[in-house]
């Protein structure tokens, strides 16, 4: 029973990351061409339907489907309503499955291709990485092997307790007992096509009644749902909103056919004259009732995700901090906000750039260690989406040069004008040394993790400057003006880092053992913290420091 527990919880934790992998290969195979035919291919409620219908009927999972729906809502390259009617037409697909064990007893295994499918995509990864779209369509593979490799062994952990679960025993229940066995035995399995399978066989060997076998499937269609919420933790509110339209959906058309379960078992039945061939009486019994859900409930899409748009919103903090709580209508207050708003811009700025060194903000700007405790405390690669970082600066910045355009159409003196321009100037020049840092991070990071220890301690040099020189930054806005000397020490240390490296680099060539792409990217990254302090600073003479011209323009 615990060997049981290890292998389902392992299968989980490669099915959730298996889900991160999925959609980031998502994304990045995602060439205009493609978007062009899922779009279009996804273009109207009918043909998302007709899309899910068919894509489940061929790969035989409802969850893989829902999984991939998931991941490219998540990635932006399926709009919810498109996601939504292709969990619908999944939901019809899905039936394949008993048609083929009712009429042909042969169900299609798909976990069998986990491992081959992971394998090339290995293979292609290893001898194709420099190649974009071979490299990106690996990830995909190996996501995909991943995936089906996750959910086999969740229902392998569970053939123990699927085997040995006998319906027999519950003959005598109330049909909405049996609906809630159907729900939790595919939720526990993950599939619902499986869980069919089993009640076909149960009812194939007079082991429970037809309307039993019906209730069981019509729970197992409500439990299939888990596998899309599981694979919507942690995942974009479009993620979460696709995984509560496919619960929504399944439950509603659950409550639609438990009603009229009696009826259908009769139209089936003696209408259709399949009392003699009960497995394929449940395999049409499967199909109908969900093909009934979606006729009734495909015209209400556009309102379901509309209804669904208000949920799972994600609240941010509001990215200003000052220009938001003053009006424009009193100039000299409004310049005051400006002015702070373009500080906090600056701080952030530099909690960026430390960032983009690994370093934690926190150590340098608010515990303010020495610059050794700092690279002793963060020697390892920080895990952060600094594109979500660098795209709030941005956003604060247009925030920012809104309001100062807004302050410039009011009647302003001529002092006034000139502080609003100097604080625009500085906001342009802290954000392009946010975005040169940006640039290299990738660089930095393949420096971080070097083995050649000249690479490495190479690093650790970038790193000790731009911690002193951001360091000395904030101390002198906090007041210590004194200590603007030191910054402009620093800087010029920057300034003969980068010379010396334009001169010097031929030398550490042949002296260092570096070759000729490694050298050039060290010119690149001196040259980039050059550019990205000078901003800096100049951005802080019109900031905080006036009158002590620390950098020419």
């Amino acid at each position: 029973m615990f060997e049981n527990i290890i292998l389902a919880l392992s299968g989980l934790g490669l099915f959730l990351y298996a889900m991160i992998l999925l959609e980031e290969a998502m994304r990045e195979a995602a060439g205009r061409s493609f978007k062009r035919i899922l779009q279009e291919s996804t273009g109207t409620i009918f043909k998302s339907i007709l899309v899910g219908t068919v894509t489940t009927a061929i790969v035989q999972s409802s969850s893989i489907v829902s999984l991939i729906v998931l991941s490219l809502v998540g990635a932006g390259l399926m709009n919810l309503r498109s996601g939504i009617g292709v969990i619908f037409g999944a939901n019809i697909g899905t039936t394949f499955t008993a048609w083929l064990v009712a009429l042909l007893g042969f169900k299609l295994n798909v976990e069998s291709f986990a491992l081959p499918m992971a394998g090339i995509g290995g293979f292609l990864l290893l001898f194709f990485q420099d190649q974009k779209k071979l490299a990106a369509l690996a990830k995909l593979l190996i996501a995909l092997g991943i995936l089906f490799l996750g959910l086999n062994f969740m229902k392998e952990s569970m053939d123990i307790f699927a085997k040995s679960f006998d319906l027999k025993e519950y003959a005598n229940y109330p049909i909405y007992i049996m609906v809630i066995i159907g729900f939790v035995l595919t939720a526990i399995i993950q599939s619902s096509s499986a869980s069919t399978a089993i009640f076909l066989t149960a009812l194939h060997s007079n082991i429970i009644t037809f309307e039993m076998a019906a209730a069981l499937t019509i729970g197992a269609n409500v439990g299939t749902t888990i596998t899309a919420m599981l694979g919507a933790i942690g995942g974009t509110p479009d993620k979460k909103r696709i995984a509560a339209a496919h619960f929504i959906f399944n439950v509603g058309t659950a409550i639609l056919a438990l009603p009229i379960l009696s009826l259908m078992d009769r139209f089936i039945l003696d209408i259709l004259g399949l009392r003699n061939d009960l497995t394929t009486g449940l395999a049409l019994f499967h199909t109908l009732f969900n093909v009934l859900g979606v006729l009734i409930f495909s015209p209400f899409i556009p309102y379901l995700s509309k209804l669904l748009n208000r949920f799972f919103t994600k609240v941010d903090e509001p990215l200003a901090k000052y220009i938001t709580k003053v009006p424009t209508d009193i100039p000299e207050v409004a310049i005051e906000a400006l002015k702070n708003e373009a500080v906090h811009l600056f701080y952030n700025v530099l909690e960026f750039g430390l960032f983009i060194f690994n370093v934690r903000p926190k150590d340098v700007l608010v515990d303010k260690l020495k610059t050794k405790e700092v690279l002793e405390k963060n020697s390892d690669i920080l895990d952060i989406n600094y594109i979500k970082l660098y795209k709030n600066l941005k956003k604060l910045e247009i925030l920012i040069i809104s309001y100062a355009n807004d302050i410039k159409s009011k009647e302003l003196k001529e002092d006034e004008v000139k502080a609003v321009n100097d604080i625009v100037y500085s906001v342009e020049r802290m954000i392009f040394a946010a975005k040169t840092l940006k640039d290299i991070k990738d660089d930095i990071d393949n420096f971080a993790s070097s083995v050649n220890e000249n690479e490495y301690r190479m690093y650790q040099h970038f790193r000790k400057r731009v911690v002193k020189l951001f360091k000395n930054l904030e101390r002198v806005y906090e007041g210590e003006i004194e200590r603007a000397e030191k910054i402009v020490q620093i800087y010029h240390q920057i300034l003969n880092d980068n010379e010396e490296a334009l001169t010097s680099i031929a030398l550490w060539i042949k002296e260092y053992d570096l070759d000729e792409e490694t050298a050039a990217t060290i010119l690149n990254v001196n040259r980039a913290i050059y550019q990205a302090s000078k901003n800096l600073l100049q951005s802080a003479d019109r900031l905080f420091l006036p009158n002590i011209n620390i950098v020419e323009e």
